[in-house]
Order: structure tokens, then C-alpha cells, then sequence
């Protein structure tokens, strides 16, 4: 596989990684909001205990998300390290992983 192809899958993945960091803070703040919604309506004890659940659950993905996040960077790092020597690299591909690692 070519060294362009292999830098494009990266660059994907790790857009895709940060695009689900995103999604799930969302997520957390949505949560939390109809929290104290269902407080201030005074709502059902369980229901409120139900939805705490699904904003600790989201509050765990998001770590979750961000250690996997880490963990792709590092490996679009790595392999920038061992291409950037490439003559045929794709400078666009290279500029867009050098943004998304910054």
C-alpha cells in the first residue's frame, strides 16, 4: 500500500475519533441539562436516577473516546515519522495530518 494511501486512512481515522469526542461532550451536556430539568420539574425519583446512569455513562465514553483519540495520533505520528522523507507524499495529506496533530 502506498505511503499516500496509508496517511489518508490515518488522517480519516483520526478525524472520525475527533468527530466522536465531539458527539459524546454533546451528548454529556444534553444530558446533563435534562437532569436538572427533571429536577426542576421535580420529576420521578427513578427517572432522574435513570437518566444520572446514561450521563455517567457518557461521561465515560468521552474518556473513553479521548484515551482512543490519543492512541491514533500517536499512530499517525509515528507513521509521519517513518514517511516524511517520501518524494511521492502528498503534501496536502501531510499539511492536513500536521493540523490534525496540532
Amino acid at each position: 500500500m502506498s505511503n499516500n494511501k496509508k496517511l489518508k486512512i490515518q488522517n480519516n481515522i483520526v478525524k472520525r475519533m475527533i468527530k466522536e469526542v465531539e458527539y459524546y461532550k454533546k451528548e454529556t451536556d444534553y444530558n446533563k441539562k435534562r437532569i436538572e430539568e427533571m429536577e426542576k420539574l421535580e420529576k420521578d425519583f427513578y427517572d432522574i436516577k435513570k437518566q444520572t446512569e446514561i450521563y455517567e455513562e457518557s461521561l465515560m465514553m468521552i474518556n473513553d473516546s479521548e484515551k482512543r483519540l490519543k492512541k491514533r495520533r500517536n499512530e499517525l505520528e509515528e507513521l509521519l515519522n517513518k514517511i516524511h522523507e517520501d518524494e511521492n507524499l502528498d503534501l496536502t495529506l501531510f499539511s492536513e495530518s500536521m493540523k490534525l496533530l496540532g
